[in-house]
């Protein structure tokens, strides 16, 4: 072989090198499109999930803002009633000796107690303490607080009104006056008062 031949075979090699490096290129450019688009597929493929879950749980917040809703929405109502059930009970609450009016008495019961039920009926339940009973601050307000010798402190000396709940939501908490055996805090209490006055 001669110099020249052996050039040419030498080109030959190179152009073949040359031209499987030009399609490794292709190749890659090919590849690199694959894992473009695969890419892009993956992403659109992460949206739509995204936006179904998004879908869903917006779906189950509707479906337990709407069970809520009519799970309270006699709230409102309740509340103005509870005048009427306040009136009703104050007046079944009075001791009468005249005939006339322990007969309306027991119709105001009757009618006081048809009206319960149609509220127990309806998810209403009655916080009725008693005197006596320790002072529970997540289902009672104490509107006073007075000096007792006989019941111990933080016990419940007089009931105003009854509380009520709508299922598990307070709808009005009861109104109590509580016990304390510390007659000086009773005292300067008047005093303001008596000064406010």
């Amino acid at each position: 072989m001669n110099k020249n031949e052996e050039l040419k075979i030498k080109e030959e090699i190179l152009e073949e090198k040359s031209e499987d490096v030009k399609l490794s290129r292709k190749e890659k450019k090919k590849l690199s499109k694959v894992e473009k688009l695969k890419l892009e597929a993956k992403m659109w493929e992460d949206k739509y999930y995204r936006a179904l879950a998004d879908m869903d749980n917006t779906r189950k917040q509707n479906e337990k803002d709407r069970a809520d809703f009519l799970k309270y929405r006699t709230m409102g109502f309740i509340d103005n009633l509870l005048l009427v059930l306040d009136g009703f009970n104050h007046a079944i609450s009075i001791e009468q000796d005249d005939p006339t009016v322990k007969n309306y008495l027991i119709g105001f019961t009757y009618i006081y107690n048809q009206l319960i039920e149609i509220l127990k009926a309806e998810g209403v339940k009655e916080i009725n303490p008693k005197v006596g009973q320790l002072f529970d601050a997540t289902k009672m307000h104490a509107l006073d607080v007075e000096f007792s010798e006989d019941i111990k402190p933080n016990h419940i000396i007089r009931i105003i009104s009854r509380g009520y709940l709508l299922h598990d939501r307070m709808i009005r908490p009861a109104r109590v006056v509580v016990a304390t055996n510390k007659k000086e805090e009773i005292e300067k209490k008047e005093e303001v008062n008596n000064l406010d006055a």
